[in-house]
């Protein structure tokens, strides 16, 4: 199965960094989620990484599944890439905090929605997936321990981030309602 993860453009006119230097030096630190989905995306998956910051996306991807992360600033553009996927008879499975937070209102743009953690659930989405039996809705039914998880697919970043990213915790253990 291929599968594409995407990171929306951060446009320069939603932060409130009129300088695009600094703005640049502000948002310019790696994504690192998608890089530990694809790492823990078992082996026989190809995986390809777009940052939209650096890379161009191509709607003809070849993909089976496209997962998209978003940030409330870049949902928008997360909507938009999502909808021409689903367009093109893609499966589009969302997550991030943004998506986490408004869960109803992504779905109305994806196939599929992980909520918190998706290092939790991927592995989970991708089986279901396979089976046919996608969810709409994913949550974490277990704690995630971060020393289990794999070293980042580094060699999926195309662009060379201003910023190295070393991540010593992730998330918040708590399932508060």
């Amino acid at each position: 199965m291929k599968i594409l993860f995407v990171f929306p453009k951060i446009r320069h006119g939603s932060s409130t960094y009129s300088d695009p230097g600094a703005w640049k030096i502000v948002f310019g630190y790696p994504i690192i989620t998608l890089p530990h989905l694809a790492a823990i995306t078992p082996d026989k998956h190809e995986v390809k990484i777009v940052n939209e910051n650096y890379d161009t996306l191509d709607y003809d991807e070849d993909a089976d599944i496209i997962g998209i992360t978003t940030y409330t600033m870049t949902a928008p553009r997360a909507y938009k890439i999502a909808d021409e996927f689903r367009r093109r008879g893609k499966t589009v499975v969302m997550g991030g905090y943004h998506v986490t937070a408004l869960s109803e209102e992504a779905l109305e743009h994806a196939d599929c929605v992980v909520q918190g953690l998706a290092e939790v659930t991927w592995t989970k989405v991708l089986e279901d997936f396979e089976k046919g039996k996608l969810k709409r809705i994913y949550e974490r039914d277990h704690e995630f321990d971060i020393s289990k998880v794999p070293p980042l697919r580094r060699d999926l970043i195309t662009h060379n981030p201003f910023l190295g990213a070393i991540q010593t915790t992730k998330g918040c253990p708590h399932t508060c309602e």
